[in-house]
């Protein structure tokens, strides 16, 4: 199951993390996904792991978290449903 992680944070990027860990393909959906720390999850998180923008995410996952604050939330949701 290709699942979607819309955010990095601190839950973002543990549950990401512990799924690629476990051999799920995870996407996290980011502003940047060249950003340092992004690079930094990527080398903690494995193989299993990957980042793209919050669209490219969604689109590529059969399972999407959203793992941001609301103020962001809201932002990707409308972002998201046009």
């Amino acid at each position: 199951m290709k699942l979607a992680i819309i955010g990095a944070g601190n839950v973002g990027g543990t549950l990401g993390t512990r799924w690629a860990k476990a051999g799920h393909p995870v996407v996290f959906g980011v502003k940047d996904p060249q950003a340092e720390k992004i690079k930094e999850l990527l080398a903690v998180a494995g193989p299993n792991s990957c980042a793209g923008s919050v669209q490219e995410a969604v689109s590529a996952s059969d399972v999407v978290l959203l793992a941001t604050p609301w103020a962001a939330a809201q932002e990707i949701v409308t972002a998201t449903t046009g």
